[in-house]
């Protein structure tokens, strides 16, 4: 029997407001999920309909979603979990299966199981078509561990694609794949167990060739957890099969110790702007960025003098950090950040906070073990505000730090700074609209600091010791989830209105 399934893939967890938010209504198209798109492709083979809906928060949930449905998936990160939460309880009210994948699926599917037909972490389209079949599995969590044979390609997602393009029309974002799961096992990341392999040399071509029949200008960006360990085959591709794609632009994530000046060259010439790599800590994570015996004195001179190399050919550089692991102590960590902020000005740094996601995740599971974890509610964990760790640090004393090493990374002498220096004008704007809208952070930990000095069940709650939520976090949620925080389900209401 031909059935209607709706995709929902939940980019945003709440209600943005155009105004407050101008920069998410720009970015938010872009920052669409693959595997989405792909449960589509793969359920019309299967000879179904498909209903593709993205949520970038400016949407109206209510009046968009279709009711008249025979299943739904849904993919959420954790921070969007309520808001799927409730999208499953509203369609389950009305007799309608639902599905869960993503992220969240992967790191809680235990809890995510109470509010869901059935919890996925990976899949392929045979086990697509058998949950298709038989949606009602009472909340388990079913996956696969087979190798992905038939990965649709762009032009195959093509009018998916094109919908979150028409959402903002003006700057073209495509995600497509070199590979599946990460090389890496970070004890922190969903993609720790998954097997790592490349697709096929053809559907990188046939990729590129579909993009070159347009005269438009796109910037593809490699959706894979670590695009580093498939550079030199993707370079390879490129320079022997596309002399000119001068209207397609490249963005990737990577681990540093791929790249050397000689790759930085060849993926100027093949026309890389967008670069993520990811240093987590100076004190771990080494075997990432090459550096195993270097003290993190020298590593950050290491990566200073690379980095200075490296933004000289690549538009836009991004180096993620992490505070708060159990490596870092005291104010090294930022010490060492503030002085490679001071020698390698034209970067981007991303600070991100320690945040456990579930007891499925190795992280996790030993912090659990060893009574470190919070019950943070979900929709504060965007990894840069607020942790679920117990920290080795007084909580006051690393929101100062943080609030400290964020004021210095964004002052406006350092935003300007990167304007200026960026010969890009996408890139001047996206440094301008995140300073002008405190995307920095820097305006939120000043705030979450005085609370936590002025209020002693605030910083109860944030240490552990009290389990009451905050009813500023009440309100906080309910304006997030607007229509939808009465389908919220009732075991965590009851949580939210004993606040």
């Amino acid at each position: 029997m031909k059935k209607t399934i709706l995709v929902i893939d939940l980019v945003s967890s709440k209600k943005l407001n155009i105004i407050e938010n101008f920069p998410d209504r720009i970015l938010n198209p872009n920052m669409v999920s693959l595997m989405p798109q792909i449960i589509c492709v793969w359920i019309e083979e299967l000879g179904h309909n498909a209903i593709y809906f993205t949520y970038t928060g400016f949407e109206n949930l209510k009046e968009e979603l279709p009711k008249d449905l025979d299943l739904v998936i849904i993919s959420s990160n954790t921070i969007s979990a309520y808001l799927a939460y409730s999208i499953s309880n509203y369609y389950r009210s009305l007799g309608i299966f639902t599905i869960l994948g993503g992220p969240h699926a992967k790191a809680f599917s235990k809890d995510a199981g109470n509010y869901f037909d059935c919890i996925v972490g990976n899949i392929d389209k045979i086990l697509l078509s058998d949950i298709i079949r038989n949606p009602n599995r009472l909340g388990s969590f079913i996956s696969t561990d087979k190798k992905i044979e038939d990965f649709p390609t762009l032009e195959q997602r093509w009018k998916y694609i094109q919908y979150n393009i028409n959402k903002f029309p003006y700057y073209r974002s495509i995600s497509t794949n070199n590979s599946i799961g990460c090389p890496f096992k970070c004890n922190f990341c969903i993609e720790f167990n998954n097997k790592y392999y490349q697709l096929s040399d053809d559907h990188i071509i046939d990729n590129i060739k579909f993009l070159n029949r347009f005269n438009k200008k796109f910037t593809v960006i490699w959706y894979d957890p670590n695009f580093g360990s498939g550079i030199s085959r993707c370079l390879n591709l490129l320079e022997k099969h596309f002399t000119n794609h001068k209207n397609i632009s490249f963005g990737m994530e990577s681990n540093l110790s791929e790249l050397d000046e000689k790759t930085i060259i060849r993926l100027k010439r093949n026309n890389f702007k967008i670069i993520a790599p990811g240093l987590e800590s100076w004190f771990k994570f080494n075997n990432k960025s090459g550096l195993i015996h270097k003290s993190p004195f020298e590593k950050m001179i290491y990566i200073s003098d690379q980095l200075n190399m490296m933004s000289e050919h690549i538009n836009f550089i991004q180096l993620n950090f992490i505070f708060g692991i159990d490596s870092d102590y005291g104010d090294q960590p930022f010490e060492l950040t503030k002085e490679f902020i001071r020698r390698v000005p034209n970067i981007y740094p991303n600070f991100q906070i320690i945040t456990a996601f579930g007891t499925d995740i190795p992280l996790g599971n030993k912090l659990d073990k060893d009574d470190k974890l919070i019950d943070i509610p979900y929709n504060l964990l965007d990894c840069s505000s607020i942790t679920n760790v117990k920290l080795d640090y007084d909580l006051i004393r690393f929101y100062n730090l943080m609030h400290d090493i964020s004021n210095t990374a964004f002052s406006y002498k350092n935003v300007l700074n990167r304007i200026k220096n960026s010969k890009d004008f996408s890139i001047k704007s996206f440094y301008l609209l995140k300073k002008i809208y405190g995307y920095d952070r820097s305006k939120f930990y000043k705030t979450f600091l005085n609370k936590l000095l002025n209020n002693k069940k605030f910083l109860d709650f944030h240490l552990g010791n009290n389990k009451i939520i905050p009813l500023e976090y009440k309100d906080k949620l309910k304006k997030e989830l607007g229509d939808f925080y009465n389908f919220l389900p009732s075991k965590i209401r009851i949580r939210y209105e004993q606040s």
